[in-house]
């Protein structure tokens, strides 16, 4: 098993009965894209499930010219900015920065600890995040 979080290249061959190769496969790991949550408060508390995005502003990309990656990423002002992790780590950062995250317990043997970190945000299934984020979008 090779964990997914370790970048690199992995080859893994398929056989019968370890003698016959059917067929070999090879992934690529990449490290993970992040997005961070900056800004400066302003003295107004505003109540909303996740980060909410009020403006953009430009960066100089690797040869000089402004880029404006939330933009290209397609955020758009007034969207609600979240994780979702699958680690106590991953909430943990969350916590720090505001950003409310929610859980992939994909994996087994992971959904108690997460649910002890991050109780009711916690999904064992894609479709059921999937369903938990198209209700909040319709309550918002």
């Amino acid at each position: 098993m090779v964990s997914t979080r370790t970048v690199g290249s992995y080859q893994a061959t398929l056989s019968i009965g370890g003698v016959l190769p059917v067929k070999t496969v090879r992934a690529v790991i990449t490290p993970r894209p992040s997005v961070l949550v900056c800004g400066t408060p302003f003295g107004v508390k505003m109540f909303s499930e996740g980060a909410l995005v009020v403006g953009f502003t430009d960066i100089s990309g690797p040869d000089g010219a402004p880029r404006n990656p939330a933009k290209e990423a397609g955020l758009r002002l007034g969207d609600r900015v979240i994780c979702i992790g699958d680690t106590a780590t991953d909430v943990d950062a969350c916590d720090q920065v505001g950003v409310t995250c929610l859980s992939a317990a994909w994996q087994d043997g992971v959904t108690e600890a997460l649910e002890q970190r991050n109780p009711g945000k916690v999904f064992d299934r894609v479709e059921a995040c999937g369903a938990y984020l198209l209700e909040q979008c319709a309550t918002k």
